[in-house]
C-alpha cells in the first residue's frame, strides 16, 4: 500500500489486514518495523482463539519491506512471505497457507499444507504435500474461516469489509 512517509505504507498496508484479523478474533497483528527501508521485517500475529470456535486458533506471519515507489508513493509496502495457518489449541496445524519464495524449502510457489491436525490418514497428503494454491489474500482465509468452519464473524456485514479490503489488495499486489 503506498504512503507518503515509510510509516504511513507500514500502517496503510496493516490496516486493512488488522480489520479482517478483528472479523474472526480478537488478535492483534504485531510490527516490529515502521520506518527502516529495504529491511525484512515480520508482521505476526501469536495463535489466537477464533470466535465461537475455542477448538480452533489462527497464527499469521508476514515479512515484509518498505521500499521506495515512485510511481504510486513514494513508499510502499512489498510482502516477501506468508503463512496463515488454523491450527488446534495445542498449535498443532489443520490447514496452512504458505508463501516462501526464499529459503531451502525447494518449494518457492504459493501452496497449502493439510497438516497432521486435519487427519487425513494418508501419507500422501501428510505435512510433505504441497498443494499448489496461487497467492491467496489474508481476506481469502477470512472467508473460508466463516463459510467453512463456522467461524462467528464480529459483524453482520463481515463481506463487505472483506471484499472492501479484497479490491484494496489486488489494485495494490505486484503479482
Amino acid at each position: 500500500m503506498p504512503g507518503k512517509t515509510p510509516r504511513e505504507a507500514v500502517k496503510a498496508y496493516l490496516e486493512p489486514l488488522q480489520k479482517n484479523v478483528a472479523i474472526v478474533c480478537n488478535g492483534v497483528l504485531r510490527v516490529n518495523n515502521y520506518d527502516k527501508l529495504d529491511e525484512i521485517s515480520v508482521l505476526t500475529l501469536e495463535s489466537v482463539p477464533l470466535n465461537g470456535r475455542p477448538d480452533l486458533y489462527l497464527s499469521f506471519i508476514q515479512q515484509y519491506k518498505i521500499v521506495k515507489d515512485p510511481e504510486h508513493g513514494p513508499y510502499r509496502v512489498k510482502t516477501l512471505y506468508y503463512s496463515y495457518a488454523i491450527e488446534t489449541p495445542d498449535a498443532d496445524e489443520i490447514v496452512g497457507y504458505h508463501w516462501h519464495p526464499e529459503g531451502v524449502s525447494p518449494i518457492k510457489a504459493p501452496h497449502l499444507h493439510l497438516g497432521p491436525a486435519a487427519l487425513i490418514g494418508r501419507q500422501e497428503l501428510s505435512r510433505k504435500a504441497h498443494f499448489p494454491t496461487g497467492r491467496i489474500a489474508f481476506e481469502d482465509v477470512v472467508e473460508f474461516l466463516i463459510t467453512s468452519f463456522e467461524v462467528e464473524p464480529d459483524r453482520p456485514l463481515w463481506q463487505e469489509l472483506v471484499e472492501r479490503t479484497r479490491s484494496l489488495f489486488a489494485k495494490h499486489k505486484t503479482w
